[in-house]
């Protein structure tokens, strides 16, 4: 298993097999910029995940799992 830094200070996730690549306790969409697109992340506090169609910090989609 290889682990990828992460920048955002979150613990280190393995990306290519992960199903999300960060958490954060809540919405990201204007509070968290995403990395590269695609990147997904998950809502903890919601169960809710993310992915960014961008690398803004309203790119955040909610996908329906």
């Amino acid at each position: 298993m290889t682990f990828v830094a992460d920048k955002s200070g979150n613990s280190p996730t393995d990306k290519p097999f992960d199903h999300y690549n960060r958490s954060n306790a809540g919405d990201p969409t204007g509070v968290i910029t995403p990395q590269y697109a695609g990147e997904r992340l998950l809502d903890t506090t919601n169960g809710t995940l993310y992915q960014a169609l961008g690398v803004v910090a309203g790119s955040w989609v909610q996908l329906t799992v």
